[in-house]
């Protein structure tokens, strides 16, 4: 979120107060207010230090070749991870609040994976294979209105390229599950997809395309 008086990129709140008991509010503590803070302050001060900070952060993102080269990987790195924490948190919901597939997304994924289960395999299995730290993603092409999955390295997005813009995303940065799931990333994974994705969200976003 951007201040209009100051220009800068402000940490919106949690949309909630925790996600209890599939996201610990440990890790959710540490992981919004020093892991997502960190970024929302280094890419602040790189933007000033560039004089873009009156830009867009995906705008941004998506149009890293403007960007000073001395401070391109920089701003990619911090942007991404304030970008990719910001839009992650709304990926997920409370039990209670988050909802069904709508019935144009199922149709959509029916149409272009098969199945909702061939689906949810497919998104599986890029969280668990992303080599090192990461993130996998539901994306859509809005010129197609295909949707495909993802998975980006460190903090890259799949705005970084231009062509996609994602509707749902897990983090496998091992700070994101460590101190619930330690090593076992498969557990996080399972846990994401079966407790956590808020398909209200991910309807919303999907709605914006068609």
């Amino acid at each position: 979120r951007k201040d209009n008086q100051t220009m800068v990129y402000e940490q919106a709140p949690l949309p909630y107060k925790s996600l209890e008991p599939h996201y610990d509010d440990r890790t959710l503590d540490v992981h919004y207010n020093k892991h997502h803070k960190a970024y929302i302050d280094k890419v602040n001060a790189a933007l000033k230090e560039v004089g873009m900070e009156d830009k867009d952060l995906e705008y941004v993102l998506g149009h890293l070749d403007e960007v000073p080269e001395a401070k391109r990987q920089f701003i990619a790195n911090n942007g991404g991870g304030a970008w990719n924490h910001s839009f992650f948190w709304k990926c997920m919901a409370p039990e209670g609040e988050r909802g069904e597939m709508s019935p144009e997304l199922r149709a959509a994924i029916e149409r272009d994976f098969g199945d909702f289960k061939t689906f949810m395999t497919g998104f599986a299995d890029a969280a668990a294979t992303q080599f090192g730290s990461g993130w996998a993603w539901l994306v859509i092409d809005p010129a197609t209105k295909k949707l495909s999955i993802m998975k980006t390295l460190n903090q890259a997005t799949p705005i970084n390229e231009g062509k996609f813009k994602p509707l749902l995303t897990i983090d496998v940065w091992e700070h994101a599950y460590y101190l619930l799931h330690m090593s076992n990333r498969p557990g996080w994974i399972k846990t994401f997809g079966h407790n956590l994705v808020n398909w209200n969200f991910v309807n919303a976003e999907f709605a914006k395309f068609q």
